[in-house]
């Protein structure tokens, strides 16, 4: 079979870990704020605390407040035809361990 892409090769930790006196604060933390347009906005935190290679990404697709119920078959088709695209697409992830979700909310379309 071919190798896998999605497998990492490099176990290294770009943020190194803390010493425990100082882990609780770190978790204490917010956020920093990277982005923040006028649609969208980035966050990043690293971890100090776990020592554990982890990454989280959640997008929010919300549909206008004033379009919320005629859009709800719109968007549940293409919710349903992207989870069906990343399926195949990211077959390989899955195998690696690596998850991606598509959600589909009253108001928004979720991806993790």
């Amino acid at each position: 079979p071919q190798p896998n892409p999605f497998v990492p090769r490099d176990f290294s930790l770009k943020t190194p870990r803390l010493p425990p006196d100082q882990r609780g604060k770190a978790t204490e933390e917010p956020p920093a704020l990277l982005q923040d347009g006028s649609r969208w906005q980035v966050f990043f935190k690293a971890d100090r605390s776990f020592g554990v290679p982890k990454a989280s990404v959640r997008l929010f697709l919300w549909n206008p407040a004033d379009t919320v119920e005629e859009d709800g078959v719109p968007s549940r088709l293409w919710q349903l035809s992207l989870a069906d695209h990343l399926a195949e697409v990211y077959y390989d992830a899955g195998l690696a361990g690596l998850n991606v979700g598509i959600t589909n909310g009253f108001s928004c379309i979720s991806i993790t």
